[in-house]
């Protein structure tokens, strides 16, 4: 499975395998800071659809461009067809 970090560059993503095999949960920092986690799934066709969850966000970030930066780069992987596949990679561990 292929999760697209550069997508919230220049953000560090820290990638971790979930409870299920379509699970992800990603952690994003900013120097050193963190400020968001973020659980992707991606789906079970044909059942579910792929999906993420924004939650714990720094409160130091809410209502700042990054928090924007977030949801606009979310809205975008969703976008496509493969989501979350794309030509800038990581090989998340399994």
């Amino acid at each position: 499975m292929f999760i697209d970090i550069e997508a919230f560059a220049p953000l560090k993503a820290v990638v971790k395998r979930g409870r299920f095999k379509e699970e992800y949960n990603v952690e994003l920092f900013l120097e050193g800071e963190r400020l968001c986690h973020v659980k992707i799934f991606t789906g079970r066709p044909p059942y579910y659809t792929p999906w993420a969850e924004v939650f714990n966000i720094n409160p130091v970030f809410i209502g700042t461009e990054w928090e924007e930066k977030i949801y606009c780069a979310l809205h975008r992987q969703r976008q496509l067809r493969n989501w979350p596949k794309r030509v800038k990679r990581l090989q998340v561990p399994t």
